[in-house]
């Protein structure tokens, strides 16, 4: 399913009329429906952007019912795995946050109940963004740190750095946990990452980085938003001799380094700060070890 297909009938006219430069759609019960397009913020009506929403779209309860249903190619059972965790992807790799009542049992999150809200972010190829700092992480292989807030392209920037190596002589293994990265499908990838990448979809970094290191024999790992209890998988990784790209939600060094701490940060030789002012994928610094604190 993509994401033309998931937008209600009434709102499809509005829809056909925003740029092509869509960056994201929110459906919130009973409010205006809200889009970003090339960055700036509006909403959507039947002429399609409008800065003001008096004349906007409302989604209804029964709207955002039926894009997850229809998202959930109309089985939202077989996507509960990712819907507890939030999120689903599309085939064109949209992805879809999925807000609501949550459900557990036994401490354990199982379903996300009367849902009420959707947040769709579209994903944009940024050519040439990482064109800057490739030269510092091959050929002679380093390991990379993406720093970026949300909505900055650290996706789409670590998408570009894998294209580029297509060709070249290494192995790389995507553990792609949220299926954003290569968006794959009945084993085909939406989004060429070059020849030289293989992708673990869905795959948490236990495994992918345990049983993926030892079966694929990659030189470069590659993994989106790191978290601190991660520290352990990248010290085995880069303790292995297999280096390492990895993105984690920050605004600058001093800030990835409160969420990761020293120790993690320093399993890395280069760290790419972005911005999300101008363009996703724009980087407004980069550092070596000694920035950290």
């Amino acid at each position: 399913m993509i994401l033309k297909d998931i937008i209600p009938e009434k709102w499809r006219n509005g829809f056909a009329k925003l740029s092509d430069d869509l960056n994201e759609i929110r459906l919130r019960a009973l409010a205006p429906v809200k889009v970003v397009c090339s960055g700036k913020h509006g909403y959507l009506t039947e002429s399609g952007f409008s800065a003001a929403s008096q004349n906007a779209f409302t989604a209804q309860v029964k709207d955002i019912n039926d894009a997850l249903f229809l998202a959930c190619e109309k089985s939202v059972y077989a996507f509960n795995d990712n819907i507890i965790n939030g999120f689903l992807t599309l085939s064109d790799g949209c992805r879809i946050g999925v807000c609501g009542r949550v459900v557990k049992e036994n401490g354990r999150v199982i379903a996300i109940r009367d849902v009420s809200s959707l947040n769709i972010r579209v994903p944009r190829a940024v050519r040439g963004c990482a064109d800057k700092i490739f030269g510092e992480i091959y050929p002679v292989l380093k390991n990379l740190l993406v720093i970026a807030p949300p909505g900055a392209g650290k996706t789409t920037f670590l998408r570009e750095t894998l294209r580029l190596f297509d060709g070249k002589k290494v192995n790389i293994l995507v553990a792609d946990e949220r299926n954003e990265l290569a968006c794959i499908r009945d084993g085909k990838p939406f989004f060429n990452l070059g020849g030289s990448v293989d992708v673990l979809s869905n795959s948490d970094k236990a495994f992918a980085f345990e049983c993926g290191l030892r079966t694929m024999t990659p030189d470069i790992i590659v993994c989106d938003e790191l978290f601190g209890n991660d520290a352990e998988y990248i010290e085995g990784c880069i303790a292995g001799g297999v280096k390492m790209i990895a993105s984690v939600h920050a605004e600058s060094v001093s800030g990835a380094q409160k969420r990761l701490g020293r120790k993690v940060m320093e399993c890395f030789d280069k760290f790419v700060v972005l911005s999300r002012k101008n363009r996703p994928g724009e980087i407004i610094g980069t550092y070596g070890k000694e920035a950290l604190i």
